[in-house]
C-alpha cells in the first residue's frame, strides 16, 4: 500500500515488535531505504515493511531493536534518496520473507498482498 504525504511525515510502529533487517535498496524505481519488522499475531510472525525513508533513519537501527505500538520508527525520505520517487511511504504485510534481508522476496512481489487492517495504524 502507498500513503502519498510529505517528505518527513513520522511513521510509528502499527504494533510491538522487533527490527528484522534494513538496508538501502538503492536504484531508480527501488525501495530506497528500508525497514522490515517482525511481529507476533496470534502466535503467528509476520512482517511489515516501509520503504521509501529517510537514509538518516537507518544509522543508529540494531537488528532485534524492540518498537511499541505507537513508537516513532521512521520519517518518509525525500526524492531522490528514497529510490527516486515522490514522497510517499510504502506499508507491506507479509507472512514469509525466506531468508531475505532488508527487502521482500521477488516472488513476494508478484502475489497477492495481504492486508490485515486491525494492526494499520498510519498518522499523516
Amino acid at each position: 500500500m502507498d500513503v502519498w504525504t510529505e517528505a518527513g511525515a513520522p511513521v510509528f510502529a502499527p504494533m510491538d515488535g522487533k527490527i528484522h533487517s534494513f538496508q538501502n535498496n538503492a536504484g531508480f524505481g527501488n525501495y530506497g531505504p528500508t525497514i522490515i519488522l517482525e511481529h507476533t499475531l496470534e502466535e503467528r510472525k509476520i512482517f511489515t515493511l516501509y520503504g521509501h525513508l529517510f537514509q538518516k533513519d537507518l544509522a543508529n537501527l540494531q537488528t532485534g531493536k524492540e518498537f511499541k505500538a505507537g513508537d516513532l520508527l521512521c520519517h518518509v525520505g525525500p526524492f531522490p534518496e528514497n529510490g527516486d520517487w515522490p514522497p510517499h511511504l510504502h506499508f507491506q504485510v507479509m507472512w514469509d520473507l525466506g531468508e531475505h534481508w532488508g527487502i521482500i522476496p521477488e516472488w513476494q512481489r508478484r502475489k497477492s498482498w495481504i492486508f490485515i487492517e486491525k494492526i494499520v495504524r498510519i498518522q499523516i
